[in-house]
């Protein structure tokens, strides 16, 4: 369960990143 909840909290990361570099203006 732990394993899941830390590649849900990365998978998470990467697309707040993502969309932070496309919309940089919104961060």
């Amino acid at each position: 369960m732990a394993i899941d909840l830390l590649l849900a909290l990365v998978v998470g990361v990467v697309i707040y990143l993502f969309y932070a570099v496309i919309n940089p203006e919104k961060f």
